[in-house]
């Protein structure tokens, strides 16, 4: 019995070659895509926490869309609102990086206004929970305003 599995594990190697056809197959793809991509398109409806000195209540809305040449880049722009006294209205543009499938990371310019306007960059990351077409995000985000940093965090709702 053990003479028989020692024969015939030793001509499984020839057998398998055996089976390969001759060269006919297709050759493999140099590149490979991944098999996540950014949606085409998305809006995103979230609310949070802002800390600067105090914790304020915001909410906002951001569109993106992902760029026409790549899967995992995308441009979004955004609108906050601030509930600071005084009020806060957030405006700008990211350029969003898909490192993993669901993990964005994004960075870009802003303007914040209350009163006066205040040149920020923003670097923030979210991690998206898909249920069905509808999708939670958890956000972090930190502001960079004339050598201080503004630190925010919130839960958006999104629908694609």
């Amino acid at each position: 019995m053990i003479r028989r599995l020692l024969l015939a594990t030793s001509l499984l190697p020839w057998g398998a070659g055996w089976a390969q056809p001759d060269g006919t197959a297709a050759p493999a793809a140099t590149a490979q895509e991944p098999q996540w991509s950014i949606p085409q398109r998305r809006l995103d409806l979230y609310a949070g926490l802002r800390s600067n000195g105090g914790t304020n209540f915001m909410m906002g809305a951001k569109y993106s869309r992902r760029l026409p040449t790549t899967r995992t880049f995308a441009g979004a722009g955004f609108f906050e609102v601030a509930f600071a006294s005084p009020t806060e209205y957030l405006l700008g543009g990211l350029l969003q990086y898909m490192p993993a499938n669901r993990l964005l990371l994004e960075t870009g310019p802003g303007v914040a206004v209350d009163g006066g306007s205040d040149f920020f960059w923003r670097v923030s990351g979210e991690y998206e929970l898909q249920i069905r077409r509808l999708f939670l995000i958890p956000k972090f985000y930190l502001d960079f305003v004339h050598g201080t940093t503004v630190v925010g965090y919130g839960l958006a709702i999104g629908r694609r």
